[in-house]
Order: structure tokens, then sequence, then C-alpha cells
């Protein structure tokens, strides 16, 4: 979450990560969106789940390769964006 991490913080990717639908969001016709959620490794060594938004998953396949089985171990940035909404977005970069 957001309110969890600092601008800069650095994570590993811990996991391949897996499609599921979200309780949060849903599409103009009422069905869930699919959201994207990975494990990640904070610099504490602590292993959280992180949902990612296509953005995110648009740089870190750039760098690392469509498939999220080759981002395991490999290293992201994360920064902290405010969204049209008011809300703080996490977008992850590839180091």
């Amino acid at each position: 979450k957001a309110d969890m991490i600092k601008n800069g913080d650095i994570v590993e990717f811990y996991d391949e990560g897996e499609e599921t639908e979200s309780k949060s969001f849903t599409n103009e016709d009422g069905t869930p969106k699919i959201q994207f959620n990975i494990k990640v490794k904070l610099a504490d060594g602590s292993i959280k789940t992180a949902t990612m938004n296509l953005t995110s998953r648009r740089l870190i396949a750039a760098e690392y390769g469509d498939e999220s089985m080759e981002w395991i171990g490999k290293e992201a940035t994360l920064n902290l964006v405010m969204t049209n909404q008011g809300k703080k977005s996490i977008i992850f970069e590839p180091i």
C-alpha cells in the first residue's frame, strides 16, 4: 500500500505473481476488474503482496521481459504518484 512505502524504496520480485479479480474495483458492467498481484521483498526482508498497475507492468516488462517468471530476483524502485482522484499510487520502475 502506498502509505507503507517511501518514494525511492527498492523491492525485489519474489514470485511470478497472478491475476485475480479485484474486491474493490469493478468494470462499467459491474464485473470485477482484473488486477495483478505479485509478492515483493522489502528492504527489511519482509514479504508483501503488491498490486501492480498496467503502467508498472509495462515498465517492468520492457526491461525484464514479458513473462513475470523472469522478474523473480530482479529489483524495482517504487515511486509514489498522485492519481487524478487525489490518491497515492505506486509505480514500479526497473533498476
